[in-house]
């Protein structure tokens, strides 16, 4: 029974946490922009808002292709950020529940005939398959490399990185893909506001527009989390100082990762960051698993 009680709690709460490290980073970035900037509950405040907005969609709007966008969306956040903070599951599950997240997005911009929706759609998915290889190629290295394949394994060892260096490779491989799978400039090519209006999330407002807010967050957070777990988080940690050591890294992670990035360039083209994702990610995935590959073969 208390097992169950551990997932209500922490299904209520990590998606108010996600929401606060939004604000967090919103915070930090206006920080390093010279501004005030909103306080830190403001993600809070905005969803709460959002919940009470009217909501007025097109009349063509296609709502089941709608609703399921949004719950894929929201399952392929909810779910592997309950499985990594709980430290148990499979991580190829993992994989194709946060690949899920990504097709949400996609069926929630069809759902409309927007030309705005419908660029996003395109842009998202031409991301989809630059990014998503190296995500997949994160992971297959990580497994070889640790021989774990579950959160509750990987989470046994001592810290990662100091332990099996060449874990550096899928390290790098999700501080590239990390920016690119949340959607923050300057690869936020899909939503792209000044041009397309958010994209695939043109037409939606009110209740739905905050499931996808949140998703997004939730997102951020997850991978953050998955990040410290797989990487960085000694072992042993438990109980209250595995929280405080978890929360502190995410924050740092978010901090050079997502708000480091977003200040020190603007929004590239479509064309520059398929092209990217598509060669030095893909480039140093691929010889990642050869040479772990020919050391596995040669029983180092």
């Amino acid at each position: 029974m208390n097992i169950y009680i551990t997932y209500i709690v922490l299904g209520l709460l990590l998606p108010l946490v996600a929401l606060l490290y939004d604000g967090i980073e919103r915070k930090m970035t206006a920080r390093i922009q010279g501004r005030v900037g909103p306080p830190i509950t403001q993600s809070w405040l905005d969803f709460v808002k959002l919940l009470t907005k009217k909501v007025k969609l097109p009349e063509d709007t296609n709502m089941l292709m709608l609703f399921s966008g949004l719950v894929l969306m929201f399952a392929g956040a909810f779910i592997p950020l309950i499985m990594v903070f709980m430290r148990k599951g499979d991580l190829i599950l993992l994989m194709y529940l946060m690949v899920g997240g990504t097709l949400g997005i996609l069926l929630t911009g069809l759902a409309f005939r927007s030309p705005y929706s419908r660029v996003g759609v395109s842009r998202e998915m031409q991301m989809a398959f630059a990014y998503e290889i190296s995500f997949i190629f994160a992971i297959v290295i990580t497994i070889m490399v640790t021989g774990c394949r579950t959160l509750e394994a990987c989470s046994a060892s001592s810290i990662p990185l100091i332990k099996w260096p060449l874990l550096l490779i899928p390290f790098i491989l999700f501080l590239f893909v990390a920016p690119a799978k949340v959607g923050v400039v300057p690869v936020d090519i899909g939503e792209a506001e000044s041009e397309i209006a958010e994209g695939p999330f043109v037409e939606i407002g009110g209740r739905y527009l905050a499931i996808a807010k949140l998703s997004k967050s939730m997102k951020m957070l997850a991978l953050m989390q998955l990040i410290t777990l797989l990487y960085l988080l000694p072992a042993g940690v438990t109980g209250v100082w595995y929280w405080i050591a978890s929360f502190v890294i995410d924050g740092v992670l978010v901090f050079f990762t997502i708000s480091v990035v977003r200040n020190a360039a603007s929004r590239i083209k479509i064309d520059q960051a398929v092209k990217f994702y598509a060669t030095v990610p893909l480039a140093i995935g691929i010889i990642g698993l050869v040479i772990v590959y020919l050391m596995r073969g040669w029983g180092m």
